[in-house]
């Protein structure tokens, strides 16, 4: 089973992963931040890849029915062990949940499960660091920054009424191409509103149409988000207007770009 971490707008996050996971997948949303799927690792590349309101993507490694801190660090260290070579063993703790007694409780015993978690690791005599954060769960910059994923693992603790979850993050959303995107093109118009390359790719996505199948159409093109991120999408039949020659221009402007910054065949 994996889980899916979603995005500022869980609503859309989840009706997004509802219309391009697999047929007859099950999908459970467990709360306003998280939502399972039945589903192998086989598929998260693919879903991170495509998905834009989902910020982490990971595999469930334990249920634990009675919350135990020594079985919890001891499920974390026989998992961060296996990152390879020799080098720093770095990890880190989320905790996701609704607001409830048991989620503010383990939020609370996140602290010592890193540090009984790095004692057991530290008998492997590799050097081990324990990534913290100001926030109550890591964010994909400090993933990245500080290569988890990699080095170690962000596991997230995820509690539910009956059970609590136990995951290992995989993949996490590429947000420096999303912002460059977003704000790197160069032709922008603030007065007629700039739709951002996320929210332009969940309403591709929600659209539930095959790229390799069908034509995308956008009547109303404006600076050309929705044709950039249909492009990316795999479709190779677009259309874009707009009764304006402004945005007829910021649009050819920014594909032109846009072509250019991701070594695409014009």
């Amino acid at each position: 089973m994996i889980y899916f971490v979603l995005g500022s707008h869980p609503e859309l996050s989840f009706a997004e992963i509802q219309a391009i996971a697999p047929k007859n997948t099950e999908i459970t949303k467990i709360s306003n931040e998280i939502a399972f799927a039945d589903l192998s690792a086989e598929h998260i590349p693919f879903l991170q890849a495509k998905l834009a309101g989902v910020i982490k993507i990971g595999l469930i490694i334990g249920e634990i029915k009675e919350w135990n801190l020594d079985d919890v660090a001891d499920l974390l260290s026989s998992c961060a062990i296996q990152a390879p070579g020799k080098n720093k063993i770095t990890f880190g703790i989320s905790v996701y949940g609704e607001k409830s007694k048991k989620a503010e409780k383990l939020q609370k015993q996140t602290e010592r499960l890193g540090l009984e978690t790095k004692k057991r690791l530290k008998q492997s005599d590799r050097p081990v660091r324990l990534v913290t954060s100001k926030e109550e769960t890591l964010s994909a910059v400090v993933i990245e920054k500080n290569n988890l994923l990699s080095s170690g693992g962000e596991f997230v603790i995820i509690p539910t009424k009956d059970t609590v979850f136990v995951g290992q993050t995989q993949t996490i959303q590429d947000f420096s191409s999303w912002s460059h995107r977003d704000y790197d093109r160069p032709a922008k118009d603030a007065k007629s509103g700039m739709l951002p390359p996320k929210l332009a790719r969940m309403m591709i996505n929600l659209a539930g149409i095959e790229p390799d199948k069908s034509t995308l159409l956008d009547p109303f093109c404006g600076s050309g988000t929705v044709l950039m991120e249909a492009i990316l999408l795999g479709f190779q039949k677009i259309i874009g207007s707009d009764i304006s020659e402004k945005a007829i221009n910021d649009t050819g402007k920014n594909l032109k770009w846009f072509v250019r910054e991701f070594n695409l065949d014009e």
